[in-house]
């Protein structure tokens, strides 16, 4: 990579630094909590930004209809902005997300989580990392990329409403919808990897049924939670078995189970007749999300076959298939070039067992992988006092900058 060409993009990036910060604290101190999930106010407000950097913008608004469709209510947009080089070329999309997690008991934070305070070298408030400081990043970088030159292909910037539950109505509906597509895609992530792979997402509701009787005469009914507590304990042997069986993809460990809610019975002294648990199963990428379900329904069979009293049903709440990017993908390339020209290192290159909106792009073909300003465990992100280090905005600027003009570049 160019020496002057990578001198002058941090140079640059570092120049941005003040505007970079100011967008920023503006977009925090707009709420785009979710639920409800209201981002045409933060939306309006990106587009602005992005119009004044030079970008061709617009704004889609989310039929009220598909809004209702989903159980949901507020008004929701979707911002595309697009930088053109002087001739046709790769495109490349860069995705952050208008929601954030709602703030909580703002009796918790240092300060007040809208307010977008500049202080110790960060910005402060809830989506200040998660993910209005990768929308700024994002922005910025096309400004840098038309800095360092001409270049052939197309840049093209997107923030998309509901990321936080799911983003049918956000990247998925950019992409199912609208017919959003590129030859790649960078999704929200961090200073210091890649992530190129990411697990599927199994939730199941199960259900058993059992016989109301009074509590002093148990032996008469039959306990719909007594049943459970079997299939819990059942599940817990899944998640050991489970645990045995390795991802080869660093990030990932295994498949992993989690019960996440049990709710049961009526009244201290009445036999419960139902039980509900529900189990998040976050699924390797080596798995499979039908398998897993399969698994499931042997164990509570197997229970069955030992208890001919046990009677149980199995509901599927959201089944997300796991999904990767090939990791000599050209965009993988392209950002480790640019983050060894840039900072002397090398990106780690991994997968995670959570989701983002990288799951709509990859199934598509858009080659997506997670990369973006911020830290995990220092951004505090969805927690209390969620920050963004100003050093690690300017970096990841320069290092997308850097990374979109090699990947428009190379053959």
């Amino acid at each position: 990579m160019d020496d002057t060409k990578v001198k002058s993009a941090l140079e640059f990036a570092k120049n941005l630094e003040a505007d970079a910060v100011k967008s920023l604290v503006d977009l925090v101190r707009i709420p785009s909590e979710n639920p409800p999930g209201e981002c045409r106010a933060v939306g309006e407000a990106y587009a602005a930004l992005l119009g004044e950097l030079g970008y061709e913008v617009e704004v889609i608004p989310v039929p009220e209809a598909m809004v209702r469709a989903e159980g949901l209510e507020g008004d929701r947009v979707n911002v595309i902005g697009r930088m053109r080089g002087s001739r046709p070329g790769r495109t490349l999309i860069l995705n952050g997300h208008l929601d954030t997690v709602p703030a909580g008991d703002p009796d918790l934070w240092t300060d007040p989580p809208f307010a977008g305070v500049v202080s110790g070298g960060r910005v402060w408030g809830r989506g200040s990392s998660d993910s209005k400081g990768r929308m700024v990043a994002y922005a910025m970088s096309g400004v840098l990329l038309k800095s360092l030159g001409d270049f052939a292909g197309e840049l093209i910037v997107t923030a998309t409403a509901d990321e936080e539950i799911g983003g049918r109505l956000g990247a998925g509906f950019l992409v199912e919808r609208v017919g959003l597509r590129a030859d790649a895609a960078i999704v929200e992530g961090y200073n210091e990897s890649v992530v190129r792979a990411a697990s599927g997402l199994l939730w199941l509701e199960i259900t058993t049924r059992g016989l109301a009787s009074h509590g002093s005469i148990p032996h008469r009914g039959k306990n719909a939670i007594g049943m459970a507590t079997r299939a819990v304990a059942a599940l817990e042997d899944l998640a050991t078995q489970l645990q045995s069986e390795p991802s080869g993809i660093p990030g990932i460990p295994h498949t992993t189970v989690n019960v996440g809610t049990i709710s049961g019975g009526t009244k201290t002294n009445v036999v419960p007749d139902t039980c509900s648990v529900t189990v998040d199963f976050r699924v390797m990428p080596e798995a499979d999300n039908d398998d897993i379900l399969r698994r499931v329904r042997s164990l509570l069979a197997d229970l069955a076959a030992k208890d001919p009293d046990f009677d149980d049903d199995i509901r599927v709440i959201r089944n997300v298939p796991s999904h990767s990017c090939p990791p000599d993908a050209p965009i993988i390339t392209s950002l480790q070039r640019a983050s060894m020209a840039a900072r002397g290192k090398r990106l780690e290159v991994m997968g995670e067992p959570g989701g983002t909106d990288a799951r709509w792009f990859n199934p598509v073909g858009v080659n997506a992988v997670n990369y973006g300003p911020g830290h995990l465990e220092e951004g505090r992100f969805h927690g209390v006092d969620e920050n963004m280090e100003i050093w690690r905005l300017t970096e990841a600027m320069a290092v997308l900058a850097l990374a979109a003009s090699d990947f428009f570049d190379r053959d």
